[in-house]
């Protein structure tokens, strides 16, 4: 589960992102590095911006998956929080690429009281896994494999900003045309996390703000 809970005062602000897995039934165990937490410490409300959004550092982790056996392992994410994205065209500058679809930018949560905003969003990039066999020789595969049911997949070189939803599976493997997921026991995907502010027009900081971001990995493996 990526869980992201930041706080806002009229003058602080603190945020934190936290990721656990859930697997499907068998040998296998995931974790996220540094116990899931993406911590971005206290931000000064003074320093978000009156009409635009305000991109924070992006943060990176590694996805660690661990089986008993060789085995191919398929990663997919759910947005907890997907109703209180901002993904308008400002948003997906703010978060770096313009060509990021509505379902690759992840909520932030909302504020509360009767005037709730929307706190902001956040894009999740997976990146080349390194792989390692049974007598334990690591290999970085050359692309990010991507499918939508498993059986045919694209591959990239570059790391990819992941699909909310659960029905995109990522995983990893050659580069060419016609790849399949290679096997491993274990599997090590770097994990890259930007995120971006709402404005202080819309999001006014008079009180603590909790940023509540949550998003759940799974990860499947045949």
């Amino acid at each position: 589960m990526l869980a992201a809970a930041p706080s806002f005062a009229a003058e602080s602000v603190s945020a934190t992102l936290t990721v656990t897995g859930k697997l499907s039934p068998g040998a296998c165990n995931v974790s996220l590095d540094g116990g899931g937490s993406i911590d971005y410490g206290n931000i000064a409300a003074a320093s978000l911006k009156k009409s635009d959004y305000t991109a924070l550092n992006e943060q990176a982790r590694a996805l660690r998956v661990v089986c008993g056996s060789l085995t191919n392992a398929y990663v997919s994410v759910m947005d907890n929080r997907s109703a209180s994205a901002i993904a308008d065209a400002a948003m997906k500058q703010a978060l770096g690429s313009d060509a990021l679809t509505d379902t690759q930018v992840f909520g932030l949560g909302t504020t509360g009281g009767t005037t709730a905003a929307n706190i902001g969003a956040y894009t999740i990039k997976l990146g080349r896994a390194t792989t390692t066999d049974l007598s334990s020789t690591a290999t970085q595969q050359a692309a990010v494999l991507t499918s939508g049911d498993k059986r045919t997949w694209t591959a990239s070189t570059d790391a990819v900003a992941m699909t909310k939803g659960g029905a995109t599976y990522y995983s990893a493997g050659g580069a060419d045309t016609g790849s399949t997921p290679a096997q491993g026991k274990t599997f090590v995907f770097p994990v890259t996390v930007k995120a971006a502010l709402n404005n202080t027009t819309d999001m006014p900081v008079s009180s603590k703000i909790a940023l509540d971001g949550s998003a759940t990995f799974t990860v499947s493996y045949n």
